[in-house]
């Protein structure tokens, strides 16, 4: 990994514990407390793998990964909160807007609330990893579409 994104990540991962108990985060009898964004990589993936890191009101961190998983033309999601993603491996295409947007490892995408968006690609060689920040949600988050 790239040394300024890995510095990133442990300057945003002090920041977060720092802001929330920290007792919550180092608590590795929760479900889903991970470590490290890249620890239990499966070889293959035949669906999209959502796994919450920390779960706060108006704030929800996801590990996302993908390998070849695209939204279905039909189905766009869209969230009546913010979204913003960092692509950590892999790469990926977004259409938003009326436009599309790749991604490559580094690469950040801010998906404002009621946006209709698709996932229209993701390596099918190798896995890619995103970290979502789901900012003001309300309630349980929104229903997961995979293809």
């Amino acid at each position: 990994m790239d040394k300024g994104l890995q510095l990133a990540l442990e300057w945003t991962t002090r920041r977060l514990q720092a802001r929330w108990s920290t007792h919550d985060l180092a608590d590795t009898s929760r479900e889903n407390v991970m470590t490290n964004l890249f620890i239990d990589l499966p070889e293959a993936i035949t669906a999209e793998v959502f796994t919450t890191l920390l779960d706060r009101p108006g704030c929800r961190l996801e590990r996302i990964l993908s390998q070849g998983q695209t939204t279905p033309p039909e189905a766009p999601y869209q969230q009546p909160h913010d979204e913003w993603v960092l692509l950590l491996a892999g790469a990926a295409r977004v259409a938003l807007e009326g436009r599309e947007v790749a991604l490559r490892p580094g690469d950040t995408l801010f998906i404002p609330a009621h946006t209709e968006h698709w996932v229209t690609y993701t390596d099918p060689a190798v896995i890619s990893v995103w970290l979502a920040v789901h900012i003001g949600e309300a309630g349980p988050p929104a229903a997961q579409v995979s293809a």
